[in-house]
C-alpha cells in the first residue's frame, strides 16, 4: 500500500519503542521505594513525551487512512491520494466508466463534452454522479463522451480537441465546450506567478510536513485561510473580461476554436459555469458572464449560461467542501437538468 511509506513505518516503530521504553521505566520505577522527586519528574516527562508520540501517530493514522477530501488546487497529499482512489480512466485515458469507440456509430448523435475539472467531476467520488454521466442515463439514444482534465484552460482544451480528431481519429459530431471562468487564465501575465506561488507552498514545509498527511493538511488549510489567492479561487480574474488586451486575445482564441469546428463540420455548443463558491456574497463575475454571452451570440454559437439555473439554489451548499470550490453532487444534478434541456433544443436526431 502506498500509504505505508517509510515515514509512517518509522513513526510506527518510534511509537512502539516509546511505549516499550515507558513500560520498562515503569517497572523499574516500581522497584524504587520511595521514589525520589527527580524520578517523579523524569517519569512524568517521559509519560508526556510518549503520550505526544502516541497521539501524533493516532492522528496521523486517521488522516492517512480515513480522511478522504479534496482541495481546490489538488495540492495537498490527501487530495493527491483522493485522485488515485477515484480517478479511473477508460480506453482513451478519459475519466469514465465506459470505453469509447473512435468511429461514430451510424444513426446515433455523438455529443462530446470538452472542459476542465468541472467537467471531469473533480471532487465527485462516483463518476456516475457528475453531470455528463447523469445526462448519459437520460439521453440513452445518444453517445455521450467527455474529454477533460484538471487545470485545462482553453488552450489545452483546444489542443486536445485537435489531437483527438486529427491524430487519434476520434469522430466528432457535436462538441459542447464547457467553459469555466478561469479558462482565460493562460492569457493573464500575472497568473503564472500566482499559480507557482500557490503550488510552491510545499517548499515551506520540512521533512515532516512533506511526508505527514496530518501536518501537510493542517499547513495547507492554514495557507488557504490566510492566502487570498487560494481562498478566493481565481477571484483576481474578474477584471479579465472587460475591454482589455486579455479579453481581446481570448476572443481571438475562441474564434480559432469556432473556425476549427466549422472547417471540420463539427457543431459547436457552449456552456458557461459560474463560480459557485462566490454565491455566499454578492456575485463578482456578472460582467464576465455578460461578456461571454455577447461574444457567443455575435458568433451565432448556441450558448447556455448556467448562472440562472443555479441562482434559485444560491442559499444551498453547492461546492464540494469549504476548501474545494468545485461543484458537488447536488450542483452536478442541477447542471445536468439544465444542460439536458439545452441539448434537446439544439441537437436534433
Amino acid at each position: 500500500m502506498e500509504d505505508l511509506d517509510g515515514f509512517y513505518i518509522g513513526l510506527l516503530l518510534i511509537t512502539l519503542l516509546s511505549i516499550g521504553l515507558l513500560f520498562l521505566v515503569y517497572r523499574k520505577g516500581k522497584s524504587i521505594q520511595p521514589m525520589k522527586t527527580l524520578h517523579i519528574i523524569g517519569w512524568n516527562t517521559l509519560l508526556l513525551g510518549v503520550s505526544i508520540i502516541v497521539l501524533f501517530w493516532g492522528v496521523e493514522s486517521y488522516y492517512r487512512f480515513y480522511v478522504d477530501t479534496t482541495d481546490s488546487f489538488a495540492i495537498s497529499k490527501i487530495t493527491q491520494r483522493w485522485g488515485k482512489r477515484y480517478y479511473k480512466n477508460n480506453n482513451i485515458k478519459s475519466r469514465d466508466n465506459v470505453d469509447y469507440i473512435l468511429k461514430k456509430q451510424p444513426g446515433l448523435r455523438r455529443i462530446t463534452f470538452i472542459g476542465d475539472s468541472f467537467t471531469i467531476g473533480y471532487g465527485i467520488e462516483d463518476v456516475d454522479d457528475r453531470f455528463v454521466n447523469i445526462i448519459r442515463k437520460s439521453l440513452y439514444d445518444k453517445e455521450i463522451h467527455v474529454i477533460a482534465g484538471n487545470g485545462f484552460d482553453t488552450d489545452r482544451q483546444f489542443l486536445y480537441l485537435k489531437q483527438f480528431h486529427d491524430d487519434l481519429g476520434y469522430d466528432m459530431d457535436v462538441v459542447i465546450l464547457v467553459y469555466n471562468l478561469n479558462d482565460i487564465a493562460f492569457l493573464i501575465p500575472e497568473n503564472k506567478a500566482i499559480v507557482e506561488r500557490i503550488y510552491g507552498y510545499e517548499d515551506e514545509l520540512g521533512y515532516i510536513g512533506q511526508n505527514s498527511y496530518f501536518v501537510n493538511e493542517a499547513f495547507f488549510k492554514w495557507k488557504a485561510m490566510t492566502d487570498p489567492d487560494m481562498g478566493s479561487y481565481f477571484g483576481y480574474l474578474k477584471d479579465s473580461y472587460k475591454k482589455n488586451t486579455n479579453w481581446t486575445n481570448m476572443q481571438n482564441y475562441l474564434g480559432d476554436v469556432i473556425n476549427y469546428c466549422n472547417d471540420n463540420e463539427i457543431k459547436l455548443m457552449v456552456i458557461t459555469f459560474p463560480f459557485l463558491h462566490d454565491f455566499e456574497r454578492e456575485y463578482q463575475f456578472v460582467e464576465a458572464h455578460q461578456a461571454l454571452a455577447a461574444f457567443w451570440a455575435e458568433k451565432g454559437i448556441p450558448h447556455m449560461d448556467l448562472l440562472p439555473a443555479f441562482l434559485p439554489h444560491k442559499d444551498e451548499y453547492l461546492i464540494v467542501n469549504d476548501f474545494d470550490a468545485h461543484p458537488n453532487e447536488k450542483a452536478h444534478q442541477i447542471a445536468a437538468k439544465a444542460i439536458e434541456k439545452f441539448i434537446l433544443q439544439n441537437v436534433k436526431d
